[in-house]
């Protein structure tokens, strides 16, 4: 006898972005999925955490299927003004924010709830600021 296993854990995609400018997460999901639904995405520190860091936007893409989340610019800066540690890369200090996040859709947080994509966010401090 063959044991399966049936996974509905949503994908994992880890980011690692550069700080100050613009992310934008592609999501690509067939339109019935999230129609009449709401999208909710968040970022934390850590998945215990009770404090959303920042909360994505989410914008229509180029067709039905596509919504991108976005960080804008100020955001993303706003992390790593406020919320950026110090880890060692190589042996060398970095200031980073390190997060998680996620994206799901529900109607009005009622069920049915799909979480869509999950995953970290690590985002690296830039030289130009604005």
């Amino acid at each position: 006898m063959v044991t399966q296993t049936l996974s509905t854990v949503p994908m994992v995609v880890d980011v690692h972005h550069y700080g100050g400018d613009t992310l934008n997460i592609l999501v690509v999901v067939p339109a019935a999925v999230i129609a009449g639904r709401d999208w909710d995405a968040e970022v934390r520190a850590n998945r215990e955490a009770v404090d959303v860091d920042a909360t994505f936007d989410v914008l229509v893409g180029n067709t039905a299927d596509e919504w991108y989340l976005q960080l804008p610019g100020a955001v993303v800066s706003e992390l790593l003004a406020t919320k950026s540690v110090v880890v060692r890369v190589d042996g060398k200090p970095v200031t980073r924010y390190v997060g998680v996040y996620d994206a799901q859709v529900s109607a009005a947080g009622l069920d049915p709830i799909q979480t869509l994509v999950q995953g970290t966010l690590t985002i690296d401090l830039d030289v130009t600021r604005r």
